[in-house]
């Protein structure tokens, strides 16, 4: 009976603990974000699944229990304190990951290389004193439960209690009762769970790729005009130029910028009259070709670049990790194959996400990052440790216009990626102007306060930035391109499909008049649709594409499949038509980007064997050198 009684302690040890982190959890995020009605609903949720996982899992673990200390009872009482210690010190690191990226973990460790991890905690804004004065409370809290809990006697019956809540609990999990969303899950079983998947079935770069599979490919993502199953992306480039109607002739081939902003949310450019964050960005969308249902591939910014410059697939965990490029072909080396000075600017180091490799590998000419910028421009300096993160947006963009004023004359592809609205949203050394700008915005929370700065920021950067080009002789040569790399993951995201959704902005001297799109399209579509556009100018254009995007649709809506890339580099995400299935979570798409749940098993096989062949085709191309052959068309 001694045995049962630990146990009997044991378990309601576990529960106490289990309050106590879901309690953090709930304190951590109405502290962050502000107090909201549905947050303590969904903890409280999330504590009664917390509650009734732990009884199953202990249930299964009391006979092996009874088993192993009838020899060794000290060493086994040990081990199980000692993990649950582990479980819930590991647990408030988890929470810490949840609470400032409001997205639980999932395989990030596996996906990013030790150079990302360090770059990432050195300019959180995450306090790390706050993460270790937990973890003593955690020590001390713990110690003082389990001697509070031994004095109890416990009735051996409570194990008849048990079983019955593991039997609520199978019933409640079998037929889905009640929605769980991230809010209510248990962050580390859900860690855990996805690890031993991971390990269990990890995709493997060795796909047996062939004809059959190619023609389900071509039939499962509807591009019949696909003319190669050995290059699987493969198809004749349609010069058709869906822009033509909306710009007046330049005189010559025009300059191209492309603006990728961090963090930016199509939402921003869509807020009401009290709370309007970026009032020079929305100006311009009314003067511009603007698709409000644009959607990134990939929820971090290892997507974007592959993505707008060639329509590129995703690799393993982003095509720029790829230690051999496969044979491709982008704006850059196209556009320097026709005599265009092509530059990338960029207020940080270009070695993350490996921009930089990848640039040079398709010979850009200039690679402007924090190396290269004079003593005129204040550094921005982060934490204790004086890490240098580079220079803010408005530094970038004067650096740029400094840069190539003595060009002018040249046909240049200027590419920027802005870097103030990122982690860790230093605006320095102007601060305090900002405190004063964002005391004006209703519904902003305390520690919501610095992403909002520096939207208001990065917007004022780009004003003045427009304002400066406007004076440039080279002005009405010129065409902008504005999007975001994805929406900010620090502010709340409405929905699954919302964390890809970003504005994609025309803007030119010569636009005729604006227009609004209300078609989906993706960055996938970007690179098509300026060569089409560049080659009534002269542009040599190549006579084969290997694009997984076609072209910005302008007219009415068509059948369109996009897969995107997690932030943990897993492909488990897929809209097509209206549809979006998400964790296995199937939703109706309304014309707002609403998600709203439903259930069609066919539908959602339909999804995942799209997820699949597309996972098969995307390692294929990466991984065996066949997006383009070496020799291709021209």
């Amino acid at each position: 009976m001694k045995k049962q009684k630990f146990f009997c302690n044991l378990v309601i040890s576990v529960f106490l603990v289990l309050f106590f982190l879901r309690g953090m959890e709930m304190i951590s995020l109405w502290l962050k974000y502000g107090g909201a009605k549905y947050l303590l609903k969904e903890e409280f949720l999330g504590f009664v699944y917390d509650f009734l996982s732990a009884n199953l899992i202990l249930c299964l673990l009391y006979l092996p229990y009874k088993y192993m200390s009838v020899k060794w009872a000290p060493v086994v009482n040990f081990v199980f304190l000692s993990f649950l210690f582990l479980y819930a010190l590991l647990h408030l690191f988890i929470i810490q990951y949840f609470v400032y990226q409001l997205q639980c973990l999932d395989v990030f460790l596996f996906q990013y290389s030790w150079e990302e991890i360090l770059y990432t905690i050195r300019t959180s804004s995450e306090s790390i004193l706050n993460l270790l004065l937990g973890i003593f409370f955690l020590f001390i809290l713990f110690i003082g439960i389990f001697k509070w809990v031994l004095r109890w006697n416990l009735p051996y019956k409570i194990f008849g209690l048990l079983v019955l809540l593991v039997v609520i609990y199978i019933g409640v999990r079998s037929f889905h009762w009640i929605e769980i969303n991230k809010y209510s899950k248990n962050k580390s079983l859900y860690l855990y769970t996805n690890i031993a998947s991971f390990l269990l079935h990890s995709p493997t770069t060795n796909i047996d790729y062939s004809l059959v599979k190619h023609q389900e490919y071509k039939r499962l993502f509807e591009q019949e005009d696909l003319i190669n199953s050995q290059y699987p992306l493969l198809h004749k480039f349609q010069s058709e130029d869906v822009l033509k109607p909306y710009f007046n002739v330049f005189d010559t081939a025009p300059n191209i910028v492309i603006i990728i902003i961090e963090g930016l949310n199509d939402d921003y450019l869509n807020s009401d009259k009290e709370n309007i964050w970026m009032p020079f960005l929305s100006s311009l969308k009314n003067e511009s070709l603007y698709w409000n249902h644009c959607l990134t591939l990939g929820e971090r910014s290892f997507a974007v670049v592959p993505s707008i410059l060639g329509g590129l697939p995703y690799g393993k965990i982003g095509f720029t990790f790829i230690d051999d490029y496969p044979v491709h072909h982008t704006l850059v080396s196209v556009l320097n194959e026709n005599q265009y000075i092509t530059s990338f600017f960029y207020g940080q180091g270009a070695w993350f996400h490996r921009k930089d490799v990848f640039l040079k590998y398709n010979n850009i000419r200039h690679i402007y990052d924090y190396t290269t910028y004079s003593a005129k421009y204040p550094k921005i300096i982060v934490g204790k440790d004086h890490y240098f993160w580079g220079y803010n947006d408005q530094s970038l963009f004067e650096h740029a216009l400094e840069v190539t004023m003595p060009i002018q004359n040249e046909k240049r592809l200027d590419i920027f990626f802005t870097g103030s609205m990122h982690s860790p949203f230093s605006i320095a050394p102007k601060e305090k102007l900002y405190d004063k700008k964002v005391e004006k915005i209703k519904g902003v929370a305390g520690t919501q306060k610095k992403f909002v700065e520096s939207i208001l920021f990065t917007d004022d950067a780009l004003r003045e930035f427009f304002t400066n080009y406007r004076k440039r002789r080279d002005y009405n040569h010129t065409l902008f391109i504005i999007t975001g790399d994805h929406p900010m993951t620090e502010l709340p995201i409405k929905n699954a499909l919302k964390r890809y959704h970003v504005p994609l902005i025309l803007y030119s001297p010569q636009l005729i008049k604006p227009w609004v799109f209300t078609n989906v399209v993706s960055h996938l579509d970007i690179y098509e649709t300026l060569l089409a556009f560049l080659k009534p100018y002269g542009v040599h254009v190549p006579v084969l594409s290997a694009s997984l995007g076609r072209k910005l649709k302008t007219d009415k809506p068509a059948p369109y499949t996009l897969v995107f890339m997690n932030s943990n580099r897993v492909l488990k995400d897929v809209f097509t038509n209206g549809y979006f299935l998400s964790e296995k979570n199937l939703y109706k798409v309304d014309s707002n980007f609403n998600c709203i749940p439903t259930e069609d098993s066919l539908l959602t096989k339909k999804l995942q064997a799209k997820l699949k062949a597309f996972e098969e085709m995307n390692y294929y191309v990466s991984f065996k050198n066949r997006i383009y052959p070496n020799l291709y068309g021209k």
